[in-house]
């Protein structure tokens, strides 16, 4: 009896070891994203693509946790050759504009959007993890890696960097923003590590950051979570639709004529049949 129940707590620490060796750096699964074969434009909306991934709140005070004063929700899908990101920030009170284009742009209201595309959990200067910040206001900053150069850009429309696009929109709840961000080899089983948070100011001196992982703050990628790239979707057209249920329709009647024919052909040789029965019949009369 005492050699089982050893023999069961050392299966039991092996398999702790196992899952403790396998586990991702970057900590907690999120789960799938889809991907989509449907058009997405870079505009600030929610395209019907966006429905084919996930969804996230991004509405946790990082490092102290709870639900900050302004909520924050993010879509997430990917296309063949770009991970796409559209948030909905709802902020009664949105910072004043930032004039300096220098000035970093997480000193107002905006969403910083962390990607760390290899999901190994490390800073590496000039590379990863991915920092993409975009204001009401559409000033746009970027950064490569924790000690990589800043680079600012502004539109009237948006902005762009080198290694990513963004947009965003004033609305009646606060702003809306979207992302296009080129990645390569975008396929089903791939992890991606992120952290999304959104840099509340109210007065321009009271930072509340708010995000998906109350763990992560900024460049700590070790502590992103992470989630994993599922299959993507084939959109239905219209006349494929129309195709598919003309098919199915003509397939339908297809099997009905074939089992009217078949009754026939029962009746018509029970009729034959009947007809053999009163020949026979006669002869022996």
């Amino acid at each position: 009896m005492k050699k089982t129940l050893t023999l069961a707590l050392c299966l039991i620490l092996a398999a702790l070891c196992t899952i403790g060796t396998f586990a991702s750096p970057t900590g907690k699964d999120r789960g799938t994203v889809g991907g989509t074969s449907q058009t997405m434009t870079l505009d600030a909306k929610k395209d019907a693509g966006y429905d084919d991934g996930a969804k996230f709140d991004g509405s946790i005070i990082q490092e102290k946790g709870g639900k900050g004063k302004s909520t924050a929700t993010y879509w997430v899908t990917y296309t063949k050759d770009a991970i796409w990101i559209y948030a909905e920030i709802a902020d009664s009170t949105l910072a004043k504009k930032n004039n300096d284009e220098k000035k970093p742009s997480y000193e107002v209201d905006s969403i910083e959007i962390m990607l760390d595309t290899d999901n190994k959990g490390e800073n590496t200067p000039d590379k990863l993890p991915l920092q993409m910040r975009i204001d009401s206001y559409n000033l746009v900053s970027a950064r490569k890696g924790q000690k990589g150069t800043s680079l600012y850009l502004r539109k009237s429309e948006g902005g762009t960097v080198d290694f990513f696009e963004a947009q965003s929109v004033k609305t009646a709840a606060g702003f809306n923003a979207e992302y296009k961000i080129p990645v390569s080899g975008l396929a089903k089983g791939k992890q991606i590590g992120f952290n999304f948070c959104y840099n509340d100011w109210d007065n321009g001196s009271n930072r509340e950051t708010i995000g998906t992982n109350q763990l992560a703050t900024s460049w700590q990628a070790e502590r992103y979570e992470f989630f994993t790239l599922g299959d993507i979707k084939v959109a239905t057209t219209a006349a494929a639709t129309t195709k598919a249920a003309a098919t199915t329709a003509a397939k339908a009647a297809a099997a009905s004529a074939a089992k009217t024919a078949d009754v026939s052909v029962v009746v018509a040789a029970v009729a034959t049949i009947a007809l053999a029965g009163v020949v026979v019949c006669k002869k022996k009369h």
